[in-house]
């Protein structure tokens, strides 16, 4: 027996193996012996049969590769097509299938070595905001930091599967079914795989009807609530550069499919829309876990009368800035002492760009530090 045939169809359950089927117009009508199920396809409304199939159920049985090589070798003639091709597809039931196709290739298929790894890296980033969206409670407009929640692991589940021939093609096999905690709040038919595809699945949506009509930037921005964020539109941006253009679309796993086929087209010419929503979305969202320096200023009135509100003289970058927080009433006393004493503290928050100004949200972890350090 051919050893791929049988590493392919023990790496797979037999829920698998149904799933497969049943997209093929097979419907399983029960149990045929201890080992067996019995499964049939109908062409005619009065379920007349025109093939029947025994698909063994139980990997452990001593003749289960046998038995799964002559059924593999029955599929191939009924489809008219080639053994590894019936493998190729069956090896996908359990991933949903991401793929990125960019026209920009020659005859062969092939790109550039920088161009190949920047659609490799983008394409993962593509993946990592949804991941990240699937994984946090709060829809922001940009990841930055650690991922959230269960993304790191996921990722490290995805796969490249096999290119295809025409242009470029990258196939990112998502594991539909991963939930690595077993007290994961998402019911039993959405696991925390499929829930980054619908995420991601969304955003492709939103991008679609935003770049189709007036204001794109706009709404792009607006649909952040969707999954659109500032990485997702930088990759898909960077992806359509790089590629003359990129097609993105999802395939759903066979054991569990869905109604929608999800695709989103990207020219060279909506890469520069794409860019503009980026850097807005971007802008709009707050820094996390930024540490400055620096002293506080512009506090005038006494003890009682502060509010908590303080501006801090530091370096942000390569400017000298003035950033504006505000401290909760247990820290007001030390916030007023730091300030006329004109010591030197550090404090954490969340830095945001509104308008002119910079803002830093809950600002926590203050301390007074000594240094040498002049502003």
């Amino acid at each position: 027996m051919d050893q791929n045939i049988l590493d392919v169809v023990t790496s797979l359950t037999f829920a698998d193996i149904k799933g497969w089927l049943q997209t093929q117009g097979f419907l399983m009508e029960g149990a045929f012996g201890q080992y067996a199920a019995l499964f049939r396809s109908f062409e005619n409304e009065d379920r007349a049969s025109d093939v029947a199939l025994v698909v063994p159920v139980n990997r452990d049985v001593a003749d289960y590769g046998r038995r799964m090589s002559e059924l593999m070798s029955e599929l191939a003639k009924l489809q008219d097509r080639e053994i590894q091709s019936v493998l190729a597809d069956l090896s996908l039931s359990p991933y949903d299938v991401v793929r990125v196709r960019t026209p920009h290739a020659d005859s062969a298929g092939a790109v550039s070595l920088d161009a190949g790894i920047g659609i490799c890296e983008n394409a993962k980033a593509v993946l990592s905001s949804a991941a990240n969206f699937a994984a946090s409670p709060e829809k922001r407009k940009s990841w930055t930091g650690r991922k959230y929640g269960d993304a790191t692991e996921y990722l490290s589940r995805v796969k490249f599967g096999q290119t295809q021939k025409g242009s470029f093609v990258l196939n990112l096999l998502s594991p539909w079914a991963f939930t690595p905690n077993a007290n994961s709040l998402l019911p039993d038919d959405a696991p925390y795989g499929r829930a980054v595809m619908t995420s991601l699945a969304d955003a492709m949506l939103a991008t679609k009807d935003a770049l189709s009509g007036v204001s794109a930037v706009e709404r792009l921005v607006q649909s952040y609530a969707k999954g659109v964020s500032a990485n997702f539109c930088q990759a898909l941006s960077a992806i359509a550069e790089q590629g003359d253009g990129v097609d993105l679309s999802i395939q759903w796993a066979a054991r569990r499919p869905l109604q929608t086929r999800p695709f989103l087209k990207v020219s060279m010419a909506d890469a520069a829309t794409l860019t503009d929503a980026a850097r807005e979305l971007r802008a709009a969202e707050p820094e996390s876990d930024v540490c400055l320096e620096g002293i506080f200023t512009g506090i005038e009135t006494d003890v009682d009368s502060f509010d908590g509100k303080a501006t801090l003289l530091t370096r942000y970058g390569t400017s000298t800035r003035k950033i504006l927080m505000e401290f909760s009433n247990e820290q007001r006393n030390k916030i007023y002492d730091a300030a006329k004493k004109k010591l030197w503290v550090r404090v954490t928050g969340e830095l945001k760009a509104e308008s002119r100004r910079y803002i830093l949200l809950n600002p926590r972890d203050f301390e007074i530090v000594q240094t040498d350090e002049l502003l």
